[in-house]
């Protein structure tokens, strides 16, 4: 698609056209042990990059052959996306300082990005300009995927009832309330917060409810016996997952004083529509009272 031919040709510009060598600067601010806080709470930020790999898991009934092919998707997903960071990330640490890295904290006002400043040192005005346009476009995109990605997620809780049925949308068609649920979220994101801190704040939540998806493989084991238990390779490395997402969390809620009222509003929402479904589902389920007469 659009989106990888930018990516690979600023890679190749970066790796061609700039310095390859070990870079030989050294940080501003020496300190006396390693910033593991602030270490671990940047994460997010590669937690919201790697956040679109395993999309492949919502569309899992759409498969011919999902236990084969979704596996497959997810695990060549990760890897490319994994080898694009690794070697854009190589191309920053390469082509620029820390100083000229301080920019990414005044996005906000002076609108440059790392990218935009590596390709108008190598290549001019004019590679500046289409690096800024490959931001747009990988934003667009990466906006198109969770917008449908999203409303499928909806659409399919609402089907089993755990949302409200009109999130679900009808047969065959597109589930429109859920789309417009999530845009409407997505933009009141956007108006209301600094890109920065949507980022880091989105890119917590992400981790937290991938989390819980993972400890989903724990509940199958002990309290749904109906299914097939999982692998010891596979809950080994769920466990090393949800061990490493919950350092990145205790790290991100103990340096960021927003990310709380984030979290919380998310887990206050989800909880809210998750019980009021629950309510009206087991009002449904009683028996009218003519019926017990019958009984």
């Amino acid at each position: 698609n659009v989106k990888m031919v930018l990516v690979f040709g600023f890679m190749m510009v970066g790796l061609l056209g700039g310095q390859n060598r070990w870079p030989e600067w050294q940080p501003p601010v020496q300190s006396a042990e390693f910033p593991l806080g602030s270490f671990m709470q940047n994460l997010f930020y590669i937690a919201f990059a790697f956040s679109g790999w395993n999309a492949a898991v919502y569309a899992a009934s759409e498969f011919r052959n999902p236990v084969r092919d979704v596996p497959r998707a997810m695990i060549i997903g990760c890897a490319i996306v994994g080898v694009l960071y690794l070697v854009v990330n190589w191309v920053f640490v390469a082509n620029l300082t820390p100083e000229q890295c301080k920019v990414v904290f005044t996005y906000e006002t002076a609108r440059i990005t790392l990218g935009h400043l590596i390709m108008k040192n190598l290549v001019g005005n004019l590679g500046a300009t289409c690096m800024s346009i490959l931001a747009i476009v990988a934003f667009v995109s990466a906006m198109s995927a969770m917008t449908f990605l999203g409303p499928r997620v909806y659409a399919t809780m609402a089907k089993d009832g755990f949302l409200p049925r009109a999130l679900q949308g009808s047969a065959g068609k597109p589930p429109v309330g859920a789309v417009l649920l999530q845009g409407a979220i997505a933009l009141s994101l956007v108006f209301a917060y600094k890109l920065q801190e949507v980022l880091n704040n989105v890119g917590a939540i992400l981790t937290l409810f991938s989390a819980l998806t993972v400890f989903s493989l724990f509940w199958i084991c002990f309290r749904r016996r109906e299914f097939a238990t999982p692998s010891s390779i596979t809950l080994a490395a769920a466990f090393l997952y949800l061990l490493l997402s919950a350092v990145m969390l205790y790290f991100g809620f103990k340096k960021s004083p927003t990310l709380n009222l984030w979290v919380g509003i998310s887990i206050l929402a989800a909880l809210i529509g998750y019980f009021l479904t629950r309510r009206r589902k087991a009002v449904n389920a009683r028996p009218a009272p003519s019926e017990e007469r019958l009984r």
